[in-house]
């Protein structure tokens, strides 16, 4: 509890001072005499060259509005990414749908405006910290985001000297909310751009993307006709050093023929993963606590 205490001290302590990216201005939008509110067509016209307000469409391949191709690019594909299937889903027009916009709090927004999708589920395109300023919109930082869609949020947070977009979002391979996989992608900004990172080990090896799972949960069929279901619950948190991962799994036993009966534990476990930003670079503690429960089951 007190460790936890002073993490959030440190993270409160790091948002008090001027963000890294309050004087800068990549892009701008006037918004013809309008005072109202943004909407998805002023934050696609904002974020996309060559959007096309009549059909909806972007340029193939997208580019953002600072000239540069949406993309996902090194370090992240550098190493395994799971997450990083190739298989696009057919081109459409852009809709609201494609739009995820958070407030920062004043006159700044989140807006992430998703450009493609794979069948995999994820989706990707540019995301940006804008100020909205009467009839102007102004981009002050932006990078090339690849998350999941579903019930996507958005947020800024410290991160040693800088800060990072963190975005969570859902997976999921039905209708059954056990089968939805949550996670967060972790992009540090570099000078204006948010850069997809991949996470080292200690002797300096990649050991995957900066991507992490929150909530997760697997079953398998017993020998005996049972069902074991394991189930992850994660949390995040960010501080001046790096990031923190509290996860927790829990592994239960169910028997099919009796489903109001209440499930066995079979073993429950918990740990830290400390992630550590140096030089530049992202190193982990160790793997996750998933992979190992999962590999000791093998």
């Amino acid at each position: 509890m007190r460790l936890s205490l002073v993490i959030l001290i440190l993270a409160s302590s790091a948002c008090a001072g001027p963000h890294p990216w309050s004087r800068r201005d990549l892009c701008e939008l006037d918004r013809e005499g309008s005072t109202a509110a943004p909407g998805p067509g002023s934050w696609l016209g904002l974020l996309l060259r060559g959007w096309d307000r009549d059909t909806g469409r972007a340029t193939t391949p997208a580019v953002d509005c600072t000239g540069r191709q949406v993309r996902w690019e090194a370090p992240a594909l550098s190493c395994d990414d799971a997450s990083t299937t190739r298989a696009l889903l057919p081109d459409r027009p852009l809709t609201d749908q494609d739009v995820v916009v958070t407030p920062l709090g004043g006159d700044e927004q989140l807006v992430w405006a998703v450009t493609n999708r794979y069948a995999s589920g994820d989706g990707l395109g540019p995301a940006a910290v804008v100020t909205v300023k009467d009839r102007r919109l102004i981009v002050r930082a932006i990078g090339t985001l690849r998350a999941n869609v579903l019930r996507a949020r958005l947020r800024l947070e410290p991160l040693g000297a800088t800060e990072a977009l963190v975005a969570e979002g859902e997976n999921c391979a039905s209708a059954d909310p056990a089968t939805c996989v949550r996670a967060a992608r972790v992009m540090p900004l570099e000078g204006d751009r948010f850069m997809p990172t991949a996470l080292a080990d200690a002797s300096g090896a990649c050991s995957g993307p900066a991507w992490f799972h929150l909530g997760r949960e697997e079953s398998e069929r017993l020998p005996s006709g049972w069902r074991r279901r394991t189930r992850l619950d994660a949390a995040m948190t960010f501080g001046l050093e790096g990031l923190a991962v509290d996860e927790q799994i829990v592994v239960q036993d169910v028997d099919p023929r009796q489903p109001n009966a209440p499930a066995r534990l079979f073993r429950k476990a918990e740990s830290r993963l400390e992630v550590r930003l140096r030089d530049g670079q992202l190193v982990t503690s160790g793997p996750s606590l998933w992979s190992r429960i999962r590999a000791a089951a093998e």
